[in-house]
């Protein structure tokens, strides 16, 4: 049975890349959280016994053990084991933190120090002999350990570095007299051997990682599947829900109407019956028009990029767009319309699209803020490095490639809108949940739209909002700029 994998053809959101990452993440630090202590412990106790050696050492004391160490390298082990430590160190807690690069990387690099300056000591210090030899065995767990802690580019880095030890150590490290023949003569074969083996071990960390990485992968499609699977029923809930409140009210007062034309057609005046039938054509066009927005909205992702582009005026467009406004939004109370845009600024797109865009954006402002609240509307020309940090940004990809960009903004001074509810703004049939049981009328689609033609036209759009009452909303669109502008 094959698990289920992510279409290709839908691109991952940052939260969905997260997923790939943090099973990856969550392996490396569970064995990071083990090694560090462990091996910063050890690494500890080695450099109090190290410490003991030199002060009997330097009273003049014997002991059963004969170590020849010089003290200029007593004193660089000494201090590239308090490096050693604080390295461990620092791993575990960035572990502790969950920052599994910092604390895989400095695990890693402790390890190669540790087993550097101790293998560099003995082998310089003691000689190659029998022991020393028999050390050359353990140079390849040290690729292990840092194998299972770090990505291919480092075990490589690892496995030259324990290369070049191994070839040192050998060809100039010098020889305890009863073996110093057999190692000039066999020196050749035993780095070959040595080295092989060194390069086997980091092939086989090298393929189990990667084996590791594609099951992880595996696990992350299911998580993403699932998640996906999630967020289309919880959808599917929000256009149910908020079509049942969207429909039902004017479906019942549709009926409402005929029922009583009919009942009472010969009681009413013939003025009453205009009435009547006003608004139950009024009802009807509602209707009509929010049932014609659900169903165009398939055919608006197909065909959102054809289109041919060319230079347009932006403060013309975002004028007319205004005009276009429902007058019976906000109340039925006129506001006030700020505009601060140059009068030749142009953007590089589709005039109609941005009209939608625009259309969009100036009747959620008008609808969702206080009747009277004047709406300021701002375009200006941006190079794409200045854009801020903010959340449901989309598209922000495609427009770091352009070298010039127009943003519009479009600012309210309504309720605003709690950040953790943002990114639920811009995708398909989802409303607020303060939203559906309101007297506004909307069905979801609005912010999906302007995101769809946005992206088409090579641009992004998103929001910032602090959801506090009385500083509204900001509305950020980014268009790109006709070539000659750039």
């Amino acid at each position: 049975m094959t698990s289920p994998t992510v279409s290709p053809t839908f691109s991952l959101s940052e939260s969905e890349q997260q997923v790939y990452r943090s099973y990856d993440n969550i392996w490396r630090l569970r064995l990071v959280s083990v090694i560090a202590p462990f091996f910063g412990l050890t690494t500890f106790m080695s450099l109090v016994g190290l410490l003991a050696f030199l002060v009997v050492s330097a009273h003049g004391a014997t002991t059963e053990v004969s170590v020849a160490l010089p003290p200029q390298m007593a004193y660089l082990s000494m201090g590239s084991l308090v490096v050693v430590i604080s390295l461990y160190g620092y791993s575990t807690y960035a572990a502790r933190k969950g920052q599994a690069r910092r604390a895989t990387t400095a695990c890693a690099t402790a390890l190669l120090i540790a087993t550097t300056v101790a293998a560099t000591t003995w082998e310089f210090s003691q000689g190659v002999g029998p022991f020393g030899l028999a050390g050359y065995i353990f140079l390849p767990l040290v690729i292990v350990l840092v194998g299972l802690l770090a990505t291919a580019p480092f075990i490589l880095l690892a496995t030259l570095w324990v290369n070049a030890l191994t070839i040192t150590y050998t060809l100039l490290a010098p020889r305890e007299a009863g073996i110093a023949g057999i190692v000039q003569r066999e020196a050749i074969l035993i780095v070959f051997f040595c080295v092989l083996m060194e390069w086997c071990f980091a092939i086989l960390l090298i393929a189990l990682r990667r084996a590791l990485s594609a099951t992880l992968r595996e696990l992350g499609d299911v998580r993403i599947a699932y998640e996906r699977a999630k967020q289309l029923d919880e959808i599917k809930d929000q256009f149910i829900r908020s079509v049942n409140h969207e429909l039902r009210n004017p479906v019942m007062a549709l009926n409402g109407y005929v029922k009583v034309l009919r009942s009472q057609q010969t009681a009413l005046s013939p003025e009453r019956q205009r009435a009547f039938l006003d608004r139950a054509s009024q009802v009807g066009d509602r209707v009509v028009a929010m049932l014609k927005s659900i169903l165009d909205t398939g055919r608006l992702e197909q065909n959102a990029s054809e289109f041919t582009p060319e230079a347009v005026n932006v403060r013309t467009v975002i004028a007319e767009s205004a005009e276009l406004l429902d007058p019976l939004e906000g109340s039925f109370v006129q506001r006030e319309l700020h505009l601060s845009i140059p009068d030749d600024l142009m953007f590089w797109g589709d005039r109609i699209r941005l009209q939608q865009i625009m259309t969009n954006l100036l009747s959620n402002a008008v609808k969702y803020s206080p009747a009277g609240s004047p709406v300021t509307v701002e375009a200006y020309p941006i190079r794409p490095a200045e854009a801020p940090k903010s959340s449901a940004l989309f598209g922000r990809s495609r427009q770091l490639n352009r070298p010039q960009m127009v943003e519009i903004t479009v600012r309210d001074q309504g309720e605003g809108i709690p950040p953790d509810q943002i990114p639920l703004l811009f995708q398909r049939f989802m409303r607020l949940p303060r939203d559906i049981a309101s007297p506004v009328i909307g069905n979801g689609l609005g912010l999906f739209i302007c995101r769809q033609l946005a992206e088409a036209m090579g641009g992004s759009i998103w929001v910032e909002s602090q959801g506090i009452a009385g500083k509204g909303s900001t509305f950020h669109l980014r268009l790109p700029m006709p070539p000659t502008q750039n």
